[in-house]
């Protein structure tokens, strides 16, 4: 039986935009089909397909949370990832990112998780994750960065489950399948999330150039400016720390 993926409700289950409507009506994406490519890691074609973006959609989201907390969020981040798409900002919306954070990082996390259900790529992202974002949290080994591009594109996405990693590898390396990271790219907007849930590793900060969004918000240098995508995407490493 399907059950919603967020509260695991049965009842009036929706077909839930991946990318916003009104995310695509910014872009002017709206009538614009979307060419998705899944590639091996040694980059052999493994599946293709076509959509429009509007037929983008999770069916697998109940009306009430559809309706309900997933279009609060919505609405209480589209004024800041539209300026944050067309770089549209000043030092002041920088500094804002301090009580905005954590609003972008669960909007990023729900747009992430939501895009990889449907799309030509397996499904790596933990049931518990849905379940802990429906209450509002993000999950403990999550980590969300924030950066921009230089060269806009208006939207790309990476996903995978590969994730550079500085210790003992062979204390992961049988676990590697409960990571997964996924970036995304709104026009000048780059987002990252990564899921590492090993107690004793963290997101290494040298030479990181990104606004740390969670957990450790303001974790950086500078903010860097991207040259695309990929250049952020394979830009994060984890660290082995002693508890």
């Amino acid at each position: 039986m399907k059950r919603c993926l967020f509260c695991k409700s049965i009842k009036k289950l929706s077909r839930e935009h991946i990318i916003p409507e009104w995310l695509l009506k910014e872009l002017e994406l709206t009538e614009e089909d979307v060419f998705m490519e899944h590639y091996s890691i040694f980059g052999i074609p493994k599946s293709q397909r076509t959509h429009s973006f509007k037929s983008l959609v999770n069916a697998m989201v109940c009306e009430k949370c559809n309706n309900g907390w997933m279009s609060d969020l919505e609405a209480s981040v589209k004024d800041l990832i539209i300026k944050w798409i067309n770089l549209n900002i000043e030092k002041k919306d920088i500094l804002s990112l301090a009580k905005d954070h954590e609003l972008i990082a669960r909007w990023a996390l729900k747009t992430a998780i939501l895009l990889n259900y449907p799309t030509n790529y397996r499904n790596i992202i933990p049931e518990s994750h849905f379940h802990k974002l429906y209450k509002s949290k993000i999950p403990s080994g999550v980590y969300i960065n924030l950066a921009i591009c230089n060269k806009p594109e208006p939207i790309k996405w990476r996903q995978s489950q590969q994730l550079l990693i500085f210790g003992n590898f062979s204390k992961y390396a049988s676990r590697l399948k409960e990571v997964y990271k996924i970036t995304m790219q709104f026009n000048h907007l780059l987002l990252r999330i990564s899921y590492v849930p090993f107690e004793n590793l963290t997101q290494g900060y040298t030479g990181e150039t990104s606004v740390a969004l969670w957990p450790e918000f303001g974790k950086y240098k500078e903010l860097k400016v991207y040259k695309n995508i990929d250049e952020f995407d394979v830009g994060n490493y984890f660290i082995e720390f002693k508890p």
